[in-house]
């Protein structure tokens, strides 16, 4: 099982909520999990995968924590 934290916008991906738990029976990498859902392009902004920096090709394993954040910006 994975952990996945919404942030911001990015929560009506998931019903409003900010977790999602889910099996990884069938997802080695991150882009396997972001394949399930139907992200803008260009919305997601930031990948964390255990408080660390990742890319959409990062590995997986079970009890990891991704966290995904939207574009953001300011001036």
């Amino acid at each position: 099982m994975i952990t996945i934290k919404f942030f911001s916008t990015l929560k009506k991906y998931n019903n409003d909520k900010d977790t999602l738990i889910i099996d990884i029976k069938n997802a080695e990498k991150i882009k396997d999990i972001l394949e399930l859902f139907t992200f803008i392009p260009g919305e997601l902004g930031v990948i964390l995968l255990n408080s660390e920096l990742a890319i959409e090709d990062t590995r997986l394993k079970d009890g990891d924590l991704i966290e995904l954040f939207p574009i953001f910006g300011g001036g």
